[in-house]
């Protein structure tokens, strides 16, 4: 499981669309400030057996994920302990906890600065291969 912490963080910052197609999600309940989903594999892709999210009802940013193998052991949990408003309406998670299946931290992510749109070459961001075939 060393190796869990720093897979849920590659996973949490690359999105959720891949989850969209290897997984349904029922929501289990929308008490208090936030909403609690639950995520099934239904592909043979799906990289966990069970996904439970925990969501600000507000902001919709994760607080919590936790991350079971197909035979329903926990890997690892996620937390998301800060969240900025950058803007008028992107919020961005600034402080990131793994903890391995004992309850133990792992690793911890935190962003000192956020910024967005801060006026980049957007040329920067084509990738090689879509540049050659313009």
């Amino acid at each position: 499981t060393a190796e869990q912490p720093w897979l849920v963080f590659r996973q949490y910052l690359r999105g959720v669309q891949d989850e969209f197609d290897d997984y349904d999600f029922e929501l289990l309940s929308a008490e208090g400030d936030e909403y609690h989903l639950q995520g099934t594999a239904v592909t043979d892709d799906a990289v966990y057996g069970r996904i439970d999210l925990w969501v600000d009802s507000q902001t919709f940013v994760p607080n919590r994920r936790s991350l079971y193998d197909v035979d329903d052991n926990l890997l690892v949990e996620l937390r998301i302990l800060e969240v900025e408003l950058i803007g008028e309406s992107l919020y961005m998670a600034r402080t990131l906890e793994t903890y391995d299946e004992t309850g133990e931290l792992r690793s911890a992510i935190h962003y000192d600065s956020i910024m967005v749109n801060s006026g980049l070459d957007p040329e920067l961001f084509v990738r090689e291969e879509e540049a050659a075939d313009e």
